[in-house]
């Protein structure tokens, strides 16, 4: 569709771009552009040019993709507009000074994007140290003569994305915990619930002194323990009726972890989010299963006892 709002009344071309804006999304229709012929710029042979608004369009585009990012984490679409404005730049090579940085930004943008998405932390860590290169002072300007929209919130995005830039090791617990604070944020319950159960297991491989806290036996040593822990926590009825199967953790372990100061809340906050995350992954398949908005707010919850417990910003780098 082409439209002509040359002969627009008043507010009716303004109407025009939110109508077009609106079939675009959702009737999926292709505008082929938005012209307007401008009579009171007639040449001396009369002539009235005809300037083609289109690039009022992709302003909008370049809106909603910076919105999505910052509001669900995902870049897929920045990243492509980035791409695109770089690419049309050269192609057209209409001015000087032509954009270099802003693919590769859009690229770096994108690969943290999914790492966070598919709750990869040592990834995020090295994404993030990664983005923070092409983020220079001429990047940024190319920014604001290229892809204004992202250049008025490319200073923010990248503060908010460097957080996370560290050195790839499990043991940067800050960071991870930083990546759940910034998953709620954004309504991300269940990348939240899942890494704070990793979190934990995490803190207690650590605590535990063992070697590689990324080895699967390491891992399913500390899981025992704290599933043993939670469930000797629990009444004398309920351990009657729930019998403990299996062998018993190692006893050393277990009188390693009690001298923690804040051993009974690390078994509270696990029991927690082990029930809030069996429900999620088993998809409420139960007699009595949570709604969604109550699981909502137990994560918040989570996150919230994650900050309490851990506290200051390097208390939980080992």
């Amino acid at each position: 569709m082409l439209f002509d709002i040359t002969h627009g009344f008043r507010s009716l071309p303004f109407v025009v771009f939110l109508a077009v804006a609106y079939l675009r999304v959702v009737k999926s229709v292709c505008v082929r552009g938005v012209v307007y012929g401008a009579f009171d710029a007639r040449d001396e042979e009369d002539r009235a040019p005809v300037f083609d608004l289109s690039p009022f369009l992709s302003l909008l585009d370049r809106l909603a993709a910076v919105h999505l990012f910052r509001r669900s984490g995902s870049a897929a679409d920045l990243s492509r507009l980035l791409r695109e404005i770089q690419a049309e730049a050269w192609q057209e090579r209409s001015a000087a000074g032509l954009p270099k940085a802003l693919q590769k930004i859009g690229a770096r943008v994108e690969e943290l994007s999914q790492a966070l998405l598919f709750i990869r932390p040592l990834e995020v860590m090295e994404k993030s140290q990664e983005l923070a290169r092409p983020f220079t002072d001429a990047a940024l300007d190319e920014a604001v003569r290229w892809a204004k929209p992202f250049a008025l919130i490319a200073p923010a995005l990248r503060q908010e994305l460097v957080q996370f830039a560290a050195p790839s090791d499990v043991k940067n617990l800050d960071t991870q915990r930083r990546m759940i604070a910034w998953y709620v944020e954004r309504g991300l319950a269940v990348q939240a619930l899942t890494l704070a159960r990793e979190l934990l297991v995490t803190r207690v491989c650590l605590l535990l002194g063992l070697e590689n806290a990324l080895r699967r036996e390491a891992r399913g040593r500390a899981e025992h323990l704290l599933n043993y822990l939670a469930w000797s926590k629990q009444p004398e009825d309920r351990k009657r009726s729930d019998q403990w199967i299996g062998p018993e953790p190692d006893a050393a372990d277990v009188e390693k972890f009690r001298t923690q100061d804040q051993a009974d809340s690390l078994l509270a906050l696990w029991s927690l989010i082990r029930d809030a995350r069996n429900d999620v992954d088993h998809v409420g398949m139960n007699e009595q299963p949570s709604r969604a908005g109550a699981l909502v707010a137990r994560v918040r919850e989570i996150s919230e006892k994650l900050d309490r417990i851990f506290g200051g910003e390097h208390a939980m780098t080992i």
